[in-house]
């Protein structure tokens, strides 16, 4: 996994220019912002797979960047742990970006 920590004044130019150039991202067709609660609940089975599965089929569809608040508590959690249960390669080209501390990681590769 690879990852760049920014100051909070980083311009968004700068940011995308790495993204693309330098982490040969590909410009995603799609955002996927995921806010919430930092409160840790539990969800029933079935909602954590409706999740997972509709979170998981946007991203692959549109080849989307999905960021988050970056933390593992809350709604971010069952994000991070919808994608990390998908273990298919057929999510490249789809990348979770968190903003903890402004980090930003690549956890996926082309």
């Amino acid at each position: 996994m690879q990852y760049i920590r920014l100051a909070y004044d980083t311009k968004p130019e700068l940011v995308l220019t790495l993204l693309l150039r330098e982490w040969g991202l590909e410009k995603p067709k799609l955002l996927i912002t995921v806010n919430g609660g930092k409160a840790n609940f539990e969800l029933q089975p079935r909602l954590k797979r409706s999740l997972r599965k509709g979170l998981l089929k946007a991203a692959k569809t549109t080849g989307a960047w999905i960021f988050t608040g970056g933390t593992n508590t809350g709604v971010t959690k069952h994000v991070g742990d919808a994608l990390v249960t998908e273990k298919s390669p057929r999510i490249k080209g789809t990348y979770f970006i968190g903003n903890p501390l402004s980090l930003i990681f690549r956890c996926s590769r082309k």
